[in-house]
């Protein structure tokens, strides 16, 4: 059975008149060289902030291992606060959305049995990123950093993080100029700081944020500009 069918858009257009004030919190992955690590990105519209999990390969196990870490760290109450609805594409990392939206309570002992977290997923119209916008928009912060054609491989987590605490601590025209890392603390509280630092998010101050590969150190740096070479047929 496909199990995105009652997913489409549309359907979540329908759900969110019935929820209102829930903004769906949207998934891509970023990809690095050809077979190469990939990060999982997520971002919540309504304070701009942005998470992404590096990992070896795009497989629905991989999202469902990072939701159940996720489930694990926010704890139930934030968990269904961030993410009441998921809107994602058809890539087939994203293609079990049963185990995004359920977990096993007592895997050891009885592994079949699964409850509901609460949260639905839905899918955008196939080849129609333009229906996920943020999540797109902020690729191309994240590619100021991780640009398109560098290896991912001799990454991180640390270094993923670092990334992501530049980009959320950069001011943003779109909320007056406020950082999405604030954003979402003052939407969140106490929780969502905590929730952040758990995942080695931090808030860097705005004078200090770098948006470059340099961030990353020399040698990434050089693996980026023989990747913008390489792009433009130069090497």
């Amino acid at each position: 059975a496909n199990k995105q069918v009652e997913r489409t858009i549309r359907e979540m257009w329908e759900w969110l008149k019935l929820h209102v004030g829930v903004v769906p919190c949207e998934l891509d992955t970023v990809v690095g060289s050809i077979s190469g690590k990939v990060v999982y990105t997520m971002i919540f519209p309504k304070s701009g902030l942005a998470l992404g999990f590096l990992r070896d390969q795009k497989t629905s196990q991989t999202t469902t291992r990072i939701f159940d870490m996720l489930w694990e760290l926010a704890g139930p109450g934030l968990f269904r606060r961030l993410f009441a609805a998921i809107l994602t594409d058809n890539g087939p990392e994203f293609s079990d959305p049963d185990m995004i939206e359920k977990y096993r309570p007592d895997p050891e002992h009885n592994p079949p049995r699964l409850e509901t977290r609460g949260v639905r997923v839905f899918y955008c119209d196939p080849y129609c990123s333009s229906q996920k916008p943020h999540v797109e928009r902020n690729h191309e912060e994240i590619r100021r950093v991780l640009v398109k054609g560098s290896s991912f491989d001799a990454l991180t987590q640390e270094d993923v993080n670092l990334m992501l605490s530049h980009v959320n601590s950069a001011p943003r025209a779109s909320l007056d100029g406020k950082t999405p890392y604030d954003a979402f603390v003052s939407f969140h509280g106490e929780r969502g700081r905590e929730f952040l630092e758990k995942l080695g998010i931090r808030r860097v101050n705005a004078e200090s944020v770098v948006l470059d590969p340099i961030l990353l150190g020399e040698k990434f740096k050089k693996e980026a500009n023989r990747a913008i070479l390489h792009r433009h047929g130069v090497l």
